[in-house]
C-alpha cells in the first residue's frame, strides 16, 4: 500500500513538472511575440485585508466588508513602494474594500483620478455568499457544491456566476482598458478571484496561485495575447520597486 501511494506521489510530482515545463515554454513564445510598444503592463492589486478574511467568510460581488486596520496598514504600505512608480492609470472595482485600497494608492501619488469599474467585481457567490465554508457546508450544500464543481459552466444557486462568466467578465474588460492604454502602464484594484481567473487565462492553468492581500501580479497584454510576468506578495514589491528592476522587467520572479 505504500509503495502504491509513493508510487501515485511520484507520478503527480512528474505530471507538475512537465506541466510547468510547457507552461515555461508557452509563455516564453507568447513573451516572444509580443511587441512591448503595442502591448499595456498591467499591475494588478489585489485590496487590503478584511475582517471577512480573516474569519474565512465567503466574500464576494455583494457581501463583504472593508478594510480592517491590517487591511489599511497594508494599503498604506504598498502606496508608499508604488509612490515612486510610473503610472498612467488607476482604475479600481467599485466595491468598498477595492475603493479603499485604491483611494490610498491615490492619495500617496497627489490625488490622480480612479476609474471605477463593476466589471472588475469580485465573483458573485450567490447562495453561499457571507458564509464560511464549513457553514455554506451544512446551510447551503447544493451552492456549495456547485461552487467547486470541476465543471466551469456550473452557476452557484441564488444569482452566482459561473467560473466561466467570471473569466470572460474579467477578460473583456481588462482588454477593454488595456487596449485604450496601448504602451502605457495601468494599476487595476480587483479580488483574490477575478485575479486568480487572470492568470489562468494568461497560463492556462492557475497552479494553485495564491493572491495575498495587497499583493501585485503583472501582465502584458496585447490584444487577446495575455503574459504573466509574475506575482510578488506585499513584501516583496519594494524589492521589485527598488535596485533598477521594474514590474516588465526580466529580472523580476514570479
Amino acid at each position: 500500500m505504500a509503495q502504491e501511494m509513493q508510487a501515485t506521489a511520484t507520478t503527480a510530482t512528474t505530471k507538475s513538472k512537465r506541466r510547468a515545463v510547457q507552461e515555461q515554454q508557452r509563455a516564453e513564445k507568447a513573451a516572444a511575440s509580443i511587441n512591448t510598444e503595442c502591448a499595456t503592463e498591467l499591475l494588478v492589486v489585489r485590496h487590503g485585508e478584511t475582517s471577512y478574511n480573516v474569519e474565512g467568510r465567503l466574500q464576494s460581488e455583494t457581501a463583504g466588508t472593508g478594510l480592517n486596520s491590517i487591511g489599511f496598514a497594508q494599503a498604506a504600505k504598498l502606496a508608499e513602494a508604488l509612490a515612486a512608480e510610473h503610472l498612467d492609470a488607476l482604475y479600481s472595482s467599485d466595491l468598498i474594500r477595492a475603493r479603499q485600497t485604491a483611494d490610498a494608492i491615490s492619495q500617496a501619488r497627489g490625488g490622480p483620478e480612479v476609474f471605477f469599474s463593476d466589471a472588475l467585481r469580485e465573483r458573485h457567490l450567490g447562495d453561499v455568499q457571507g458564509y464560511t465554508n464549513a457553514e455554506a457546508k451544512e446551510k447551503q450544500p447544493e451552492a456549495f457544491q456547485a461552487l467547486f464543481h470541476r465543471s466551469w459552466g456550473v452557476q452557484i444557486p441564488g444569482g452566482g456566476e459561473s467560473r466561466k462568466e467570471l473569466q470572460q467578465r474579467v477578460v473583456a474588460e481588462v482588454e477593454r482598458i488595456a487596449a485604450k492604454h496601448i504602451g502605457q502602464r495601468v494599476l487595476l484594484l480587483s479580488h483574490g478571484g477575478a485575479i486568480n481567473t487572470m492568470h489562468r487565462w494568461a497560463s492556462s492553468h492557475s497552479a494553485g496561485l495564491k493572491i495575498g492581500n495587497c499583493s501585485v501580479s503583472v501582465f502584458l497584454v496585447e490584444g487577446k495575447t495575455w503574459v504573466s510576468k509574475g506575482s510578488y506578495s506585499i513584501d516583496a514589491v519594494s524589492e521589485i520597486t527598488g535596485g533598477g528592476t521594474t514590474f516588465g522587467g526580466s529580472e523580476g520572479e514570479g
